[in-house]
């Protein structure tokens, strides 16, 4: 990759990182977990974005694909994985993993986030129980409802096509698992893992 689409992609992320630290609503707080944790860039990666216990990582399509409201979603989603919890659970647990991506997305809906189409959504079980109902829900009593829907594919293997092939989880087909990724060696750092805000806002303006 040229030096400078990686200078071009460092400048991104901080933008999208000092425009979130700019909002006056939960979106700030977002911004400022985003601004712990190393950002890095995989040209390989089939995914928008996912996140391990010390970074988050990005792919090419992120960039390519997305807008920049879109990227917003993307970051914020990977973060709320950390700020729920969700590391400790098995990466190889796909139902589980579907209901967390579902109760994430609906959360940064509420935090007036725009809704990114092809997503996992607590709006595809409405058929189960009253979407009210589904807001109350704790992951694990989610992935319970998608046990009860799918009883015949209790590991989600073909949930691409149950829910719709047209669905994708982080820019993937749907019942994919970002976290699951294995970098390749191609990676490349975009930021460290630090709050450093005259960075940010002097690509802001």
């Amino acid at each position: 990759m040229m030096g400078d689409d990686l200078r071009k992609f460092k400048e991104a992320i901080n933008d999208l990182i000092a425009g979130l630290l700019c909002e006056k609503d939960a979106k700030y707080f977002y911004g400022l977990t985003l601004s712990l944790f190393e950002v890095w860039y995989d040209p390989e990666m089939p995914y928008y974005a996912g996140i391990q216990p010390s970074r988050i990582i990005v792919s090419k399509r992120f960039f390519e694909k997305l807008e920049p409201h879109q990227q917003r979603f993307i970051l914020c989603h990977e973060i709320s994985h950390y700020l729920r919890g969700h590391l400790k659970y098995s990466t190889q647990d796909t139902l589980m993993n579907i209901a967390m991506d579902m109760i994430i997305n609906d959360r940064l809906l509420d935090d007036g986030f725009k809704k990114l189409e092809g997503l996992y959504y607590l709006e595809d079980l409405k058929d189960l129980m009253p979407y009210k109902e589904l807001k109350k829900l704790s992951e694990p009593e989610v992935r319970d409802l998608l046990v009860k829907k799918f009883p015949k594919t209790p590991l989600g293997k073909s949930l691409a096509e149950d829910l719709g092939s047209d669905k994708c989880k982080s820019g993937g087909r749907r019942g994919t698992n970002p976290h699951n990724y294995q970098p390749s060696n191609k990676m490349k750092k975009l930021r460290e893992g630090s709050f450093q805000s005259d960075n940010y806002f002097d690509n802001l303006y």
